[in-house]
């Protein structure tokens, strides 16, 4: 499993809230286009091909945990 820093956890939980890169920039106090390259990077240390797998694996992988059933 890949080490993954603080700050892309940070990044990760919030891709997997939803929230687009200008949102997370705007929350971690990056540009959008850092926020880019870091999910970016992500995305390749995992072996995804797009953010909604890289949070799948990242659930899978037990650093997010998955939401509970709101139905």
């Amino acid at each position: 499993m890949p080490q993954v820093s603080a700050r892309q956890l940070q990044a990760l939980r919030l891709v997997a809230e939803g929230f687009d890169s200008k949102e997370i920039g705007g929350r971690l106090g990056c540009s959008d286009k850092a926020v880019d390259g870091l999910l970016k990077r992500l995305t390749r240390k995992f072996g995804a091909r797009n953010r909604a797998n890289l949070v799948w694996i990242a659930v899978q992988a037990g650093l997010l945990r998955e939401a509970p059933d709101v139905r």
